[in-house]
């Protein structure tokens, strides 16, 4: 798989991965739950009852929280990043690696909430690959037309001073930007205005 093939299949994933979220009760901002049953199998119905038995400690996550490359991010007022459940937050990881295969080890995910006034108004997930060996605008091109797939749509902006690509598609909408030459940002909520209000606080909270 090309380096730029794999950046187009993990922005797949990841949105995938926000579904299945949603579906399982994650309190952020998925449009379509009932759509992830058709690719994911996991019912619409899920609560987070179902999933809140098995909250395991703390150090079963500690592994990918050292590596979190969230852990240097920051984002401008009116935002502040929470996390997710260590749970929910395990499905962006376990999708990745179980979709990636080997190519999984390029990759550092981390993923929080963006909230506002007790409100998540999107997630935002962090991917950091330091040894691909594609640049990053190739890198942010990649994973916005992965996530778009066959069906959604790319617009272009340039925010803050950064590329940052616009994806709709059927069945979610996000954001998405480069940090740095190795740092991937993709802010996924229920509008554009969402997004891009989103992911302009994390582009001038780290510049």
């Amino acid at each position: 798989m090309t380096g730029q093939g794999s950046i187009a299949r993990l922005g797949l994933v990841l949105i995938g991965a926000a579904l299945v979220v949603g579906a399982c009760g994650g309190g952020g901002p998925t449009q379509a739950a009932t759509q992830a049953v058709t690719t994911t199998g996991v019912p619409a119905t899920a609560a987070p009852p179902t999933v809140t038995p098995v909250v395991t400690p703390a150090a079963t996550v500690a592994p990918t929280a050292a590596a979190d490359p969230m852990d240097d991010m920051a984002i401008a007022a009116p935002y502040s990043f929470e996390p997710l459940d260590p749970v929910l937050a395990n499905v962006f990881i376990d999708a990745m690696e179980q979709s990636m295969g080997s190519m999984a080890a390029v990759f550092s995910v981390g993923v929080r909430s963006a909230v506002q006034d007790g409100d998540t108004k999107a997630w935002v997930v962090v991917v950091e690959a330091p040894d691909l060996p594609i640049s990053a605008l190739a890198m942010l091109n990649g994973a916005a037309t992965g996530a778009a797939g066959e069906e959604g749509t790319i617009e272009k902006q340039t925010i803050e001073g950064a590329p940052v690509r616009i994806v709709t598609s059927p069945t979610t909408i996000a954001a998405l930007t480069v940090i740095g030459d190795d740092k991937l940002v993709m802010c996924i909520a229920v509008s554009k205005s969402a997004a891009v209000n989103v992911i302009t606080a994390v582009l001038k909270a780290n510049k």
